[in-house]
């Protein structure tokens, strides 16, 4: 290169941005208080002055010049939120402001592109801006020709916070729009309330929206939020399901055959792995392993009704561990975090109150998000009468507290200690057990052969079955025959002489005879009944069930044995304490529809699992005509169980159904907001066609209904449905100074 041209090149960037190591630690610039005009610039366009310079993009694209003398003179910057009080700079060139040492001008998007606003004392709309993921601040160079790594390779200077540059934000035009989805609405949600003063609503009393963060964060692909935008969030799925998806052994586990799990073996392909923009295979209602539940797919769910949510946070260690050994054996590139339960729920709690300051940093500054975590039901009714979403952290998995069966460490001191751990973390509803016996007592057991393998990991024996003391009634259900029946239909006079076979050739006490015959052989029920796990509910469990109720915690009845069911409702009635069935699952102890009146008659909620549709019209209609009959609140609400590995509604036309379909633009049920077909970056979603593939098509669900018979009157209870479970959380309060 010539020399002078060279030369002539450093003179031009004596003015460009560097970014230098700061002695400051990162800790000290977040801890910097927040003034509120840091929160201003969401989603918004400027132009960056720094130095009283405003910054243009340097002539390699490779860096930013502070030489600009106006804002027509500038590069403008789109401002993305990643958290309250930092942001992304995007400028028009599709380009970041980075804090990398070799390019301050990057297309890459990863942490460095992130930066933290910290405002100048006495110096209204003067900031200066922090990278964290470097720990650098963002300057001028104090003479020209001193260059940093940045740029030319040499050593940056080493500079504090009182040397960094002072930055002002000037709005703008002509600004590139960051990626992010849209829900495809008009409107602005009405803040209202019924005519009685209840709250206007739905309730979904049991939503799993943080299941890819749980089983070690490796199983259910697809974040609720990512502080770097859904590029990120919903990029394609490779790291958690490898090369056309063949890690995802889970979905298949499910429901399909042993040869489609065991093809795990071959790397059998199993769904087209890219996500945003193009979302070839997922999130679609049959998915059942990606996230259903992205924010923006959430917030339409909010403009269509819903007011009210369960945050139910869900794990479980063994089937995690099993995902984590098979895979990872197979796939050296494989990662997962802990696969213990309460790693993964403290992970949960975490993101939860993550999301309500990612929505309110969308939203322009705390408080002003529709996104609400409420720890009180005054503070729910409050925040739903704002015409806002409120919503409770909740718990579910297998070994509340680490509590397995034979953990000797879970006293009642420790128990009780836990019980106030977590509800100062801001937990107000648990289940005492979920899939695998523990030490509070036995669950119903739903999950086949895997939860039964799962058990056995856990507890180092297989579920303890017998036939159920109560016959199936009315419906009820316990899909408990043959729970562990890796044959299939064989018949049982040949599983019996698989088994002796087995115990001949291993000996009866052989603990490959064990598994093998405890995986295989669970003799036939008589006619009309089922299977049912023996066990109850121990003295552990009556314990952390009343110290529950000590503290006006919501007590959830699903997932419970029919025996430890018996005991759990017993304890209730004993106090006149309520309960609910969040979704259901319980079938309800064999004994039918008639089962759903014991909450009620506590004052409890009881919803069944299912997002709201039109095959579930009847069902909806004969739950509103059982409240009214016995005199409980009109309110009949949903447990979506959304990504609880389970799918999601088709529409009626998907179905083949003779219906009216949906009928693009439509309006919420209060009016209040107007629905045109979502889209997903370069894939529109025809409800008709495909059914929902998201908790973003809840509006549609509610629309087909209404079109296919549901009036007004009928769906009422469904829009009443928050204040039933809010008043089943207020009666949980009052009933608490009882077990005091």
């Amino acid at each position: 290169m010539n020399p002078s041209v060279h030369h002539a090149g450093l003179r031009r960037f004596s003015k460009t941005v560097l970014i230098a190591a700061s002695l400051v630690s990162g800790g000290a610039a977040q801890a910097a208080v927040e003034a509120s005009d840091v929160h201003q610039f969401a989603n918004a366009c400027y132009a960056v002055k720094v130095g009283g310079k405003f910054l243009r993009a340097g002539p390699l694209g490779t860096g930013y010049l502070a030489n600009g003398g106006s804002p027509a003179d500038a590069i403008p910057f789109y401002m993305k939120p990643t958290a309250l009080g930092s942001y992304l700079l995007y400028d028009n060139g599709q380009k970041y402001l980075s804090a990398t040492l070799l390019n301050t001008r990057n297309a890459a998007l990863d942490d460095n592109a992130e930066w933290v606003l910290t405002p100048v004392g006495g110096k209204p709309g003067a900031f200066k801006l922090y990278a964290p993921s470097t720990r650098q601040w963002l300057y001028a160079p104090l003479t020209k020709g001193l260059f940093g790594l940045n740029l030319f390779g040499q050593v940056a200077p080493v500079i504090t916070s009182l040397l960094s540059s002072e930055v002002e934000f000037v709005p703008t035009q002509g600004c590139a729009t960051y990626p992010e989805l849209s829900t495809n609405a008009v409107g602005t949600v009405a803040a209202k309330s019924w005519d009685d003063g209840s709250v206007y609503g739905m309730a979904d009393s049991h939503n799993h929206l943080f299941s890819s963060d749980m089983f070690g964060g490796s199983i259910m692909h697809g974040d609720v939020y990512h502080k770097l935008g859904v590029t990120k969030a919903l990029e394609k799925c490779d790291k958690d399901h490898g090369s056309k998806g063949w890690h995802d052994v889970m979905a298949s586990s499910t429901g399909a055959g042993a040869e489609d799990i065991l093809g795990i073996l071959y790397r059998k392909p199993r769904h087209q792995t890219d996500g945003y923009p193009t979302f070839t295979d997922w999130p679609k209602r049959d998915t059942i392993t990606h996230n259903v539940t992205y924010y923006k797919w959430i917030e339409r769910a909010y403009q269509g009704g819903l007011r009210f949510m369960n945050v139910s946070l869900t794990t479980n260690d063994a089937i995690c561990n099993i995902y984590k050994g098979l895979v990872g054996t197979l796939d050296p590139t494989y990662q997962s975090q802990s696969c213990n339960d309460m790693d993964n729920l403290d992970r949960g709690i975490e993101r939860v109150k993550g999301l309500q300051n990612y929505v309110d940093a969308q939203s322009g500054g705390p408080g002003k998000g529709w996104f609400r975590i409420v720890y009180t039901p005054q503070e729910a009714r409050a925040v739903i009468k704002q015409g806002k979403m409120a919503a409770i952290i909740g718990l579910e998995n297998s070994n509340l507290f680490n509590c397995s069966e034979n953990n000797v460490l879970c006293t009642p001191s420790y128990i009780a200690s836990k019980v106030d751990e977590y509800y100062k973390k801001g937990v107000r509803t648990m289940f005492t057990m979920h899939k695998f016996d523990n030490a509070f007592g036995s669950p119903n057991v739903d999950g086949g052969t895997l939860i039964n393998i799962g058990n056995f990991i856990d507890n180092g024996r297989f579920f303890n079955m017998e036939t159920c003391e109560s016959p199936l009634v009315n419906g009820g259900t316990y899909h408990e025959a043959n729970i562990t029946d890796i044959l299939g239909g064989t018949p049982a006079a040949a599983k019996v002489a698989i088994s002796t076979t087995i115990k001949a050739a291993f000996g009866p006490n052989n603990p490959v005879t064990k598994v093998l015959d405890g995986a295989i052989i669970y003799p036939n029920p008589p006619k009309g009944y089922s299977h049912c796990n023996a066990g109850s509910l121990t003295s552990k469990g009556a314990f952390l069930q009343v110290e529950m109720m000590r503290r006006g915690m919501i007590l959830e009845a699903d997932h419970m044995s029919p025996k430890a069911y018996d005991m759990f409702l017993g304890i209730a009635k004993a106090y006149q304490y309520p309960f609910v069935f969040s979704h259901a699952i319980t079938g309800q102890q064999a004994r039918g529809f008639e089962g759903w009146k014991e909450p009620l008659a506590l004052g409890g909620a009881a919803y069944p699992m299912h997002l709201p549709s039109i095959g579930w019209a009847d069902e909806y209609k004969q739950h509103a005509a059982q409240r009214r009959a016995v005199g409980a609140f009109d309110s009949v609400g949903f447990g979506s169980d959304n990504n609880g590995m389970v799918g999601l509604p088709g529409s009626c036309t998907a179905n083949g159904d003779k219906c009216v379909p949906v009928r693009y633009p439509f309006k919420s049920f209060d009016g209040s907001v107007t629905f045109d077909k979502m889209v997903m970056g370069q894939r529109t979603v025809d409800f008709n066609k495909e059914g929902a593939s998201t908790i973003g098509q809840l509006p549609e669900l509610i629309e087909e209904m209404r079109l296919n018979g549901m009036s007004d009157a009928d769906l009422a209870p469904l829009f009443r449905s928050a204040e039933g479970y809010i008043r089943t959380w207020e009666r949980s309060v009052q009933r608490a100074a009882a077990v005091r």
